[in-house]
Order: structure tokens, then C-alpha cells, then sequence
């Protein structure tokens, strides 16, 4: 699947504006992205998975606090898994129409010129975000995750010991802590002071 998948991105990305659009296999890669995807989640919750599972379900189960596998990259995690979940739902039911009604555009025509191609381009990096999350020798994630409960997470990367660790932080007070701490990290090396507070402001 994944060679497919790259096969058909390399054919894709090869147009330019003005090329003919009779080679261009965009629904093609829509659909592969999308069964990767859905294969990729498979793999790593192993017996947490179920046969009558479907993406959205899928990611709900790799993105929940009892598991904790992968973190999505942007906005809220339940409206996250909505959006991926129409998206996948127009596509491989072949449902253009709702596509254009829920992209509030006029006619199907109109979301496949001005929607398709931008929604394509990005499940193929969210596929690519949750792939760099898990370790390809264990099938667990790089770093574990811990939670700060808000309404809007916000996932923010930052550095120690030149490992990504990945933590979802909303409160102001605490991201500009853990960036004086990076900072401390970065100048110092051993903020030992600094370090015994983590905890506190994580709620560890």
C-alpha cells in the first residue's frame, strides 16, 4: 500500500498548472491515503482494533487518554476526527454532492476544482505526522504523551536531549514556563531548580 501510495503522490505532484488533466489520478490517491491511513491505525492499536471499526472510530481509540499513541496535529481532537471522518465518508462512498454541501460550495464540479486537491494533500500529511509519532521497531510512540485538560489542546513540540517530545498545553502561564525552561535547557544544561517545578506545572 505504501508503495502505491508513493507511486501515485510522485505521478500527482508531477503537474503543473495548465497540464492536462487526463493523467491526473487524484481520486485514486484520495482513496489510497485513506486505506493506508485506516491500515497504519490498524497496525499499531493491534487487538484494541475491531472489524466493525472505521477510521474515525480508529483514530478515536489511537488519540484517547487510556491509550495515547498519537497526538493530532491541529485543532480540537473530536472536531479533528469529524472533519477526517466526512472527508473519508464523500470519498470512498463517492458522495461528491455532500462533499460540495459541506464545503458550502454551489455544485460538486466546484469541489472537486477548488476543495479535492487541498483535503488530498492534507491526509497525506497527516498520515505522515502519525507515522513519525510511533517507533517502527516497537510500534509505540516515541515519547509518551500526558494530557493537560482544556477545551482547545494545542499540540506543541519541544526539545529535550534532542528528542521530540510531544505535550498538549493550553494554559499560558505553562507554555511560557516550559519555554523558559527550553531556554534554561539551551543555556545551562542542568536547570535543576527549574526541573523539580516541571512537575508541578505539568500536574504529573
Amino acid at each position: 500500500m505504501a508503495r502505491e501510495l508513493a507511486l501515485l503522490q510522485a505521478h500527482n505532484r508531477a503537474f503543473r498548472p495548465g497540464d492536462s488533466q487526463a493523467t491526473y489520478l487524484l481520486i485514486s490517491e484520495a482513496a489510497m491515503v485513506l486505506m493506508t491511513l485506516e491500515r497504519w491505525l490498524r497496525i499499531i492499536l493491534r487487538t484494541d482494533a475491531t472489524d466493525d471499526d472505521t477510521l474515525p472510530t480508529l483514530l478515536e481509540a489511537a488519540t484517547s487518554d487510556r491509550l495515547r499513541l498519537l497526538v493530532l496535529p491541529y485543532g480540537g481532537r473530536q472536531e479533528a476526527i469529524d472533519s477526517i471522518g466526512r472527508i473519508r465518508n464523500s470519498i470512498l462512498h463517492s458522495n461528491f454532492e455532500q462533499a460540495a454541501v459541506q464545503a458550502r460550495l454551489p455544485h460538486h464540479r466546484d469541489w472537486f476544482r477548488e476543495q479535492l486537491a487541498g483535503e488530498v494533500e492534507q491526509l497525506g500529511r497527516l498520515l505522515d505526522h502519525f507515522i513519525e509519532q510511533i517507533d517502527s521497531q516497537t510500534g509505540l510512540p516515541h515519547a509518551r504523551l500526558r494530557f493537560v485538560t482544556a477545551r482547545e489542546p494545542v499540540p506543541i513540540p519541544w526539545v529535550t536531549t534532542g528528542t521530540e517530545l510531544y505535550g498538549l498545553v493550553t494554559s499560558r502561564e505553562c507554555r511560557a514556563y516550559l519555554r523558559s525552561l527550553v531556554v534554561a535547557l539551551l543555556e545551562t544544561r542542568m536547570p535543576s531548580r527549574a526541573w523539580r517545578r516541571l512537575p508541578e506545572f505539568l500536574g504529573l
